[in-house]
């Protein structure tokens, strides 16, 4: 039994079957003849993303995971800062002067780690469009890698153990035919929801 589908023009807006084999071309509408364009089931408007023609549209724009890509030293730098303070508050009731300025150390080391971690998280952004994926790196001198969907002909996912139950990991988009890790167009670590990443620049890729 040949399967069908159910479309509704966009002209006239009444239903009319076609069979599956038109998936993804151009059909015109029995009742008024203005032509319609099939969505394929794999399609990205059969998801809700969209259409690869017409203009470019922005789908997603993201960072870096930041603190579930290193809970550890997200808890080391917690531990300097509340260790710190509570030491310069215990010494300051006693007058201990010394001491109260030697517990802040740990605290502006700290808050320095954090600084410098978030400019480092700041500086890189991955973009996602229904044409392009586009990697930006820096925040006063910028570095940008972009690659077309129609050309990515490998998309690489890595994950350790803790990555996957962060939903993080590190994606690998290649443009070449012949593959490796020279070829690779972009390389992104510490990605949140890779997986999902995948799923949408498969839609938009000649496969």
């Amino acid at each position: 039994m040949t399967d069908v589908i159910e479309l509704e023009c966009d002209n006239c807006e009444k239903l009319f079957e076609v069979d599956d084999a038109a998936a993804g071309t151009k059909v015109p509408c029995p009742y008024c003849g203005d032509v319609n364009r099939v969505q394929s089931p794999d399609s990205p408007e059969s998801v809700g993303l969209p259409p690869d023609h017409g203009p470019e549209q922005d789908i997603l724009s993201f960072r870096p995971a930041m603190l579930r890509a290193r809970p550890f030293s997200a808890l080391i730098i917690a531990l300097l800062v509340l260790g710190g303070i509570v030491g310069a508050v215990m010494a300051g009731r006693v007058d201990r002067w010394t001491l109260v300025y030697l517990s802040l150390a740990p605290v502006v080391i700290g808050l320095v780690w954090l600084g410098i971690w978030y400019l480092n998280h700041l500086s890189e952004q991955l973009r996602l469009t229904n044409k392009r994926t586009i990697h930006r790196r820096g925040l006063l001198r910028k570095h940008t890698s972009e690659v077309l969907h129609d050309h990515i002909r490998n998309l690489q996912i890595e994950q350790s153990v803790w990555q996957r139950v962060m939903n993080t990991g590190r994606i690998t988009l290649d443009s070449s035919a012949g593959g490796g890790a020279l070829a690779a167009e972009i390389t992104v670590n510490h990605v949140p929801r890779p997986h999902k990443i995948k799923e949408i620049v498969d839609r938009y890729r000649d496969m």
